[in-house]
Order: structure tokens, then C-alpha cells, then sequence
């Protein structure tokens, strides 16, 4: 039997005893033991016992995210109504934050067997079945600033504290139709005015449905979607969408609403914006596929995960 058995690598065999030492200093490198990762390395003798020493140090191999947080995972998702039918098919991609307009009142937040359960919410809305939902599914938390205008009813002010590092979170849903200066983009200038003293280049984040684009600017009003984008980047805030896939404004690849469900009627009309701390650690940005998501929804998630600050 041992005869064959494949010839072990010596260095092999020191790199698992360095691996495994390292796991005692810092249980951080516990990722690198994921089950995907394990099944990928050669033969390795000692690679099932590491696995199962792992597991009596109770860390569970199996779950490297839930074991430590290296990264942070923030999604907004105009769910087009219904969250409670829907919730399982974007909390497969576990995000940290899930921004979600179009979310009805928590108290119908009725979800079925299995769905985890967010850690925190915070809702807002007239409509009980259409408002702006905001969920943790980590260790952060929801505080309202103090400073929040109601008049611009879905642009919420957060300050998230509780994970690794505190920053403030502006949860967007531009669309307010009984202001009469406009229900869409207007709404996102007034917040980024009001709420200027706060916007910073650390520690500042805007998600969510915008509702704008350039396309639709109107040269003369201040209060169009390119000059929210110069503000913002006057500011050290950048769409992580545009600086990562090296899109320009208004002439996206990968739209993020179909209106009516119909693929011929592309926009992109939802955003995540990030201050300049954030962005040096933007590790990926993903927009949803129209085949898979259109069964849920006119738009489809904005997914952008940093490494941790």
C-alpha cells in the first residue's frame, strides 16, 4: 500500500507546518482554509488532518466568512416589490449591507423557513408595501443622524457602527413625487447639499436608486445627474461602478434597470458611491445578469465588495 502512495514534497510538507503555525498566531489566515481553496492544493498528506485541526480549534472551515471579516460586502437592489418572496435569491451573494428600495414595512417582512434573518433594519416609507429598506446581515448597526431631513423622504442619513470600523451611509431611493422642484435626481441634490457638512473622502458611502443618469441631463438646471457627479468627486466620493470597469457617465456597458422588464430598455440608474478610503480598497464591483434577474424585478443588483478598511 504505501508503495503507492505519491512521493511527498518536503516542501510541501514545511509549507503546511508553516501554515499551520501562522493559524495560531493569527486566525485571520483562516480563509486560506476555505474548502474550495483545500480541494484545489496537491497531495498533501497532512492537509485533512490541518482541516480537521481547524475544526477543534471550533473554527469551522467551512464558513471563512462568518469565522473572520476580510471583507465587507455592500448591495442595493430595487427588489420591485414583494422583498419577503424574493429576499433568498440576492442573500445567496451574503452581502454585510442590502440596500433595497422598493421593500415593503418590516411588518410584513414574513420570510419563509431558512431565510436568514437580518441583524439589523431600518425602514422608510408612506406606502407599507413600497418603501426604502435598509438590512445588516453582520455585526453593524443602524443609527438615524440627527440631522436627517424629512422632507427628502428617501435619502437616509446612517451611521453604521459595530463592525471593524464606523462610517456614515446615505441609503438612496430618489423619488419623492410630491416635491414639486422634481421627484427624481432633484432629490439627490438637495440631500448632498444639506447633508454637505458630512460628505468627506473617508469613511462616506452613497448607495442605492438614483433614478438619474446623464442621459437625461438638463443643461440649464443645476440639479442634474452630472453635476451630483461633480459635487460628489469634488468631494474624494467616485461611483465604484464607473473607476472600476473604466465606464464613462452616461454611456454605461451594464445597465442595472429594464424598464418594464424589457431588455430592448436599458439604463443604469442605480450607483454606489464611495469616499477615497473605500475606493483604495474596492476589490470588485457586479451587476446582475437581465436572464437571471428579470424574473424578479425591472432592476437588477448593484454588488461592490471592498477588503477591509
Amino acid at each position: 500500500m504505501e508503495k503507492d502512495m505519491p512521493k511527498q514534497d518536503p516542501s510541501l510538507r514545511g509549507g503546511v507546518r508553516r501554515l499551520s503555525n501562522l493559524l495560531h498566531k493569527n486566525s485571520s489566515t483562516l480563509f486560506l482554509f476555505s474548502r474550495p481553496y483545500m480541494d484545489t492544493l496537491p497531495f498533501l498528506p497532512n492537509k485533512f488532518s490541518l482541516f480537521f485541526k481547524l475544526a477543534s480549534l471550533k473554527l469551522n472551515p467551512y464558513k471563512h466568512r462568518e469565522a473572520t471579516f476580510l471583507v465587507m460586502k455592500i448591495i442595493t437592489w430595487n427588489c420591485n416589490m414583494a422583498f419577503r418572496k424574493k429576499a433568498d435569491f440576492i442573500l445567496i451573494h451574503k452581502p454585510d449591507i442590502l440596500i433595497v428600495p422598493e421593500c415593503e414595512h418590516p411588518d410584513k417582512l414574513i420570510f419563509p423557513a431558512g431565510t436568514p434573518k437580518p441583524t439589523d433594519i431600518l425602514w422608510f416609507g408612506k406606502n407599507l408595501h413600497k418603501g426604502l429598506g435598509i438590512f445588516s446581515y453582520s455585526d453593524f448597526r443602524f443609527t438615524v443622524l440627527d440631522n436627517h431631513n424629512q422632507d427628502l423622504q428617501m435619502i437616509i442619513p446612517i451611521a453604521v457602527s459595530g463592525g471593524q470600523f464606523d462610517f456614515n451611509l446615505f441609503a438612496i431611493w430618489a423619488n419623492n413625487p410630491t416635491d414639486k422642484d422634481g421627484q427624481y435626481v432633484e432629490q439627490v441634490w438637495k440631500a448632498i447639499h444639506h447633508y454637505e457638512t458630512l460628505l468627506t473622502n473617508t469613511k462616506t458611502i452613497l448607495a442605492g436608486d438614483f433614478n438619474s443618469n446623464t442621459i437625461w441631463d438638463r443643461k440649464r438646471r443645476a440639479s442634474n445627474h452630472s453635476n451630483v457627479v461633480k459635487f460628489l468627486e469634488a468631494k474624494g466620493i467616485f461611483s465604484t461602478y464607473h473607476l472600476h470597469h473604466t465606464q464613462t457617465q452616461g454611456t454605461e456597458e451594464h445597465p442595472t434597470l429594464y424598464l418594464y422588464r424589457h431588455k430592448d430598455k436599458p439604463y443604469h440608474l442605480d450607483y454606489c458611491f464611495v469616499s477615497n478610503d473605500f475606493m483604495r480598497k474596492l476589490k470588485s464591483v457586479e451587476i446582475g445578469d437581465y436572464e437571471y434577474w428579470a424574473k424578479y424585478s425591472d432592476h437588477v443588483p448593484v454588488m461592490v465588495t471592498f477588503e477591509t478598511m
